[in-house]
């Protein structure tokens, strides 16, 4: 029945048997990120997983340096890549395991994925029946010299995270030292206050004791007592009173007739 189809719909229904289906490629992503050459790599298992389940949303367009780094490598916001090299290194250290696994333990799987140089968008393709491991070509010259440009590139892009690491690092530990610092002056103006609190509290009761009604105002003051008053001389005394005392009125003789 295919023999009587156009040969433009026999290349097309070619095409869809040979395209991996969704569940035939998350299995391989599966048996590829448990196998020895990712399985103790974070970086490279969440690098191909991220690019790989990116691909099978529909989203491969948006698979940019900036993108993988940030939400894959966990690097921060301000991330650049001009400045740090780490989604480049990622990419051909994960080349690299992609062709350890599928050249040993892989060499046998029906499906194949594999991330063309010069894209982070990752190809899916079965593998034929027949097909079998290529022989290697003689090694030439630029063959390898290839890896050592590929390592000496790694070893810097390492040395420069490095670096970065430790500067984050060390703004970190200033900015706890800071902190620990104004923790520390808080914690000394409290206990100040405290003191300061208690003294005053402690002057306060000293206060109302002295002002006390059986208590002089000043310790030194002594405490008062009423002078007793003493009586004075008997004719004294008489006198002041007369004086005090209206005069009597004179009794009038009667005249004589």
């Amino acid at each position: 029945m295919q023999d009587r189809l156009p040969r433009a719909d026999r290349d097309v229904a070619h095409a869809d048997s040979e395209r991996p289906r969704v569940d035939d490629i998350r299995q391989e992503l599966h048996r590829v990120v448990n196998s020895g050459p990712f399985r103790d790599a974070y970086r490279l298992t969440s690098f191909l997983s991220f690019i790989v389940e990116m691909t099978l949303a529909g989203n491969g367009n948006k698979l940019k340096a900036y993108t993988i780094a940030v939400e894959a490598l966990g690097r921060g916001v301000d991330f650049d890549p001009q400045t740090d090299p780490i989604v480049r290194v990622e990419a051909v250290r994960m080349r690299q395991a992609l062709a350890r696994y599928y050249g040993g333990i892989g060499r046998d799987d029906p499906l194949v994925i594999e991330v063309p140089r010069g894209s982070y968008v990752p190809a899916f393709r079965r593998r034929n029946a027949c097909e079998k491991p290529k022989p290697r070509p003689a090694t030439s010259l630029p063959t390898l010299l290839k890896p050592e440009q590929e390592q000496s590139a790694e070893i810097a892009g390492r040395r420069q995270e490095l670096s970065e690491s430790i500067r984050r690092f060390r703004e970190l530990a200033k900015t706890h030292r800071q902190r620990v610092a104004a923790m520390a002056a808080a914690v000394r103006q409290a206990r100040q206050t405290l003191v300061d609190s208690r003294a005053l509290l402690q002057a306060c009761e000293g206060l109302d004791l002295a002002c006390g009604p059986d208590r002089p105002l000043l310790p030194t003051a002594q405490p008062y007592q009423p002078t007793e008053i003493r009586p004075a001389d008997g004719r004294k005394a008489q006198r002041q009173q007369q004086a005090q005392s209206p005069a009597p009125a004179r009794a009038r003789r009667p005249r004589a007739s």
